[in-house]
Formats: C-alpha cells, sequence, structure tokens
C-alpha cells in the first residue's frame, strides 16, 4: 500500500557511496522491509536527494549507468544508476520533460499502470510529478479485459521533503507530466518476474499486458559497479 514518509530525524546530505552501503546493511530482501526498516530507507533516499551534485558526477564521471531513452513514449528518461543483483535493489534517476503547449502535435496521455518492482521514490530537481494513486488485487490468472476491483486512493505530488513508498502488484500510478524540467529518483527493492498491468480506470478493466517498461523484459540485469 503506498505511503508517504516526511519529517525526517537527520537532514544532512550523504554521498552516493554512503547510501549504497547503508542500502545494503539496511536491506536483506523483502521480508525485512517492516515499517522501521522502511523509514531508514526513505530517510537514506532523502538524504541522498538533499547532495546536489551526486547525480551530475554519477553521469558524467561514471561508464557503469544505464540510459533507457523512453521520452518518445513516456516523456521521461530512465537513467540507473547502480544494481545489486542478491539481494535485488536498483537506483534510478527518471528525467520528467515538461508538459507540452496545448496546440502542439505531441500529447501525452497518462498510462493508468501498476509495476512488478517495489520503490522508494523522491523528488530530486524542479517542480516534480504529480501522480493518481489506485489499489487493485493481483491475479496471477488476471487476463486482459478482466475487473481487478480498482480502486482510487489518492493524488500525490512529489515534493523533495518526502519519500513515496509504492509496494509492487498492488499499487497503481497514473503519473501527470510536471510544468518543467524534474528529476525523481528512486531506490527500486523487489522485481517479480510477471507482466505489468495497464487499466481501464472508467471501467476497473485490464486494458493491456505489458513487459517491465524498464528494459522490456523481466530478467535481473547484472550489478553495476561504483566508481570510486
Amino acid at each position: 500500500m503506498a505511503r508517504q514518509f516526511d519529517n525526517f530525524y537527520s537532514h544532512g546530505a550523504i554521498n552516493f557511496s554512503d547510501f549504497i552501503n547503508c542500502v545494503s546493511s539496511l536491506y536483506t530482501g523483502p521480508d525485512c522491509l517492516d515499517d522501521s526498516t522502511l523509514r531508514l530507507l526513505a530517510e537514506m533516499l532523502y538524504r541522498l536527494s538533499q547532495n546536489k551534485q551526486f547525480l551530475a558526477a554519477q553521469v558524467a564521471g561514471s561508464s557503469n549507468y544505464q540510459h533507457h531513452a523512453r521520452g518518445m513514449l513516456d516523456n521521461d528518461d530512465l537513467y540507473v544508476l547502480y544494481e545489486n543483483k542478491r539481494p535485488f535493489f536498483k537506483v534510478c534517476a527518471q528525467i520528467w520533460h515538461p508538459m507540452p503547449k496545448r496546440g502542439t502535435q505531441r500529447c501525452f496521455i497518462p498510462q493508468v499502470r501498476d509495476y512488478n518492482f517495489t520503490a522508494l521514490t523522491t523528488n530530486y530537481f524542479g517542480p516534480g510529478c504529480g501522480s493518481k494513486l489506485y489499489q487493485y488485487e493481483y491475479r496471477k490468472d488476471l487476463q486482459q479485459g478482466e475487473h481487478c476491483d480498482l480502486q482510487f486512493g489518492q493524488f500525490y505530488q512529489f515534493t523533495p521533503e518526502s519519500v513515496l513508498f509504492t509496494e509492487a502488484s498492488r499499487d497503481v500510478i497514473a503519473q501527470a507530466l510536471p510544468k518543467s524540467l524534474s528529476i525523481t529518483i528512486s531506490l527500486q527493492l523487489e522485481q517479480r518476474p510477471h507482466a505489468c498491468f495497464v487499466f481501464d480506470k472508467s471501467s476497473g478493466r485490464v486494458q493491456q499486458i505489458i513487459a517491465d517498461s524498464a528494459f522490456g523484459h523481466n530478467e535481473i540485469p547484472e550489478p553495476l559497479l561504483l566508481e570510486d
């Protein structure tokens, strides 16, 4: 279930290496995600977001990241900054391009979709995106056209002061584009080996079944290494 974390105890910025070390020591797998561990991980991501130099340094100074240009489809660009294989976790930066002006040919229609990973996400740069959050009941046999009891939860605005937790195979997101260029950073904590769903919010039915949007398949990539 989607949750917001804020009012963090510590506000000091941390570097990327320290962040990875903290996650590695705290996260032993999906079974460890109790409330206290989630809050600690959220606080570490918040503190990383206070470091306004790490992202440029990581991308400009390292070849150990993966760039997935997706602007023509999703109006965003995805940078995978770090991956760990066992236990699986991944650190991503997502650059969101602003909403097209009225009258332009390019049109962005947000998908109402789930994701097959659990994640913590916060705003890093710019005014931030907004998201409509829903929930549904995942089933292995859920097929296109079937009803899934899709329920609207809330509208969430990404800010630098808070971290959003979303749960794999349960939370559904409809992303709204920001007014100007924005960047989110996220810590993905679990990846489940099933396709994702796009929903028709008016009927609550599965509209489309899709592969993992980040890679086009559900295999876990080889881990990336930090630069010294």
